[in-house]
């Protein structure tokens, strides 16, 4: 494999963790991954680091973290492209 640009090193390194992280939104977008499925998981996490919430806060917790977790994966897929040297 080489290295210069073109050379099959160079794409991978470039794309293949833009191909992940699309990946990996992909497989968040269905239904195993959905807010019915991960607010159990999720509460039981964030009551173990912060301790109890509340039914009514935990429903806008939830919404935070799984928004946050859109936002930042597809952040950083696009954002692999901008880094030095990427």
């Amino acid at each position: 494999m080489s290295n210069k640009k073109g050379g099959l090193k160079f794409w991978l390194s470039a794309w293949l963790p833009v191909a992940i992280g699309v990946g990996v939104i992909m497989l968040e977008s269905t239904e195993w991954f959905g807010a019915d499925r991960t607010s159990g998981p999720l509460r039981w996490l964030w009551e173990a680091l912060f301790g109890p919430v509340s039914n009514a806060s935990w429903v806008v917790i939830h919404h935070m973290i799984r928004k946050c977790g859109h936002f930042s994966a597809t952040g950083l897929s696009g954002w692999h492209g901008c880094a030095p040297g990427g």
